[in-house]
């Protein structure tokens, strides 16, 4: 009995995720989770590799040590399945992961139907030194326009950014969407790691799971009830 009211509920969390996932209008721009790829100070790149995890089916990375007599690496799908940028003591670098199908460009719609306004620009920080390290997304049209947002000095977590607030949202055309790229840069000695990168409508995939694990914990707290 337990064991099949288990089964029941998890197969319950996962519709509601997948319908969630539907609602949400997700375009899923990478997880970092299959195709490794590493680059360093004395092999920068840039480095394009077939990466089915990610928009567009490719991605490119490329590092530029600024300053600093040590290394620096930059990696996407590392033992923990993160994008990873670490620089040693007294260095600095630049690293750019890019998206545009190998130099073929996306033609995305970021949009899925919704307005500017009604989409966000998601993603995970894992774990960052807080204060040596900014972020910058860019988006660019097929028509030369484009779009940037800063994140200076994140912190762990969730980084959500209307796409309506980007700098240049005006004159960028969001459902014709040519490359997207991520921008880190990093001060001395400084590591971030990035989980996953994502444009989706509200409910965000978050917001569902959490639903679902409440949906768990009262259907379990019925159960002990009954037992009771």
């Amino acid at each position: 009995m337990k064991a099949k009211m288990f089964s029941a509920l998890i197969a319950t969390i996962a519709c509601l995720t997948l319908v969630g996932a539907s609602h949400a209008g997700i375009i899923l721009i990478d997880t970092f989770d299959d195709t490794h790829q590493a680059v360093n100070k004395a092999a920068p790149g840039p480095d394009t590799a077939a990466a089915p995890e990610a928009l567009g089916g490719f991605r490119t990375i490329v590092l530029t040590v600024v300053a600093g007599p040590l290394d620096a690496t930059l990696v996407a799908d590392g033992p923990t399945d993160f994008l990873t940028l670490s620089n040693d003591v007294g260095t600095s670098s630049t690293a750019v992961v890019g998206w545009d199908a190998a130099g073929a460009g996306l033609g995305v719609d970021l949009l899925d139907g919704f307005t500017a306004a009604e989409r966000f620009f998601s993603l995970e920080i894992v774990s960052v030194d807080v204060g040596l390290v900014d972020l910058r997304i860019r988006i660019d049209d097929v028509f030369a326009n484009n779009a940037t947002v800063d994140i200076v000095s994140p912190a762990p977590g969730i980084f959500k950014r209307k796409l309506s607030s980007f700098v240049g949202a005006g004159g960028i055309d969001y459902t014709q969407v040519n490359r997207i790229e991520l921008r880190l840069i990093g001060d001395v000695e400084s590591d971030i790691a990035v989980d996953w990168v994502l444009v989706s409508q509200i409910p965000e995939p978050s917001t569902v799971v959490l639903l679902g694990i409440g949906i768990l914990g009262v259907l379990g707290v019925s159960y002990r009830r009954r037992r009771s």
